[in-house]
């Protein structure tokens, strides 16, 4: 009976040994996991506003668009109404000189934001 008792009590003993083993197992592999969760969450984070810095670069380059067309049809109109008014070749030439400086400098402009926009 004593051996009984004792061989009862080593098996508890182990299973107790079994069951706080297996206790720090999942107390490390919890840590584990929310260490992996916490870092995912970062990543998430930085690709959002990555995304968020994507999407407003785009927006510029929308508005930077929409800008030069509109530049666009207002450097036409003068030139249609340069054109019809002026009769002097010479008058005439110095305006679209001065309109293509125009366009070239604003095209520059915008070559310089995309340049920006790709550094970012």
């Amino acid at each position: 009976m004593n051996e009984l008792r004792q061989r009862l009590q080593q098996l508890a003993e182990k299973n107790s040994l079994w069951i706080n083993q297996g206790l720090q197992n999942m107390t490390t592999s919890r840590l584990v996991i929310q260490q992996q969760v916490s870092g995912l969450n970062n990543l998430m984070n930085e690709h959002r506003q990555q995304l968020t810095n994507v999407k407003d670069a785009l927006q510029d380059q929308k508005l930077t668009f929409h800008s030069m067309a509109a530049n666009a049809n207002s450097v036409s109109q003068v030139l249609q109404a340069h054109t019809s008014s002026l009769s002097n070749k010479n008058t005439l030439v110095q305006h679209i000189k001065s309109a293509v400086n125009i366009q070239q400098s604003s095209l520059k402009n915008i070559l310089e934001r995309l340049k920006k926009l790709d550094q970012a």
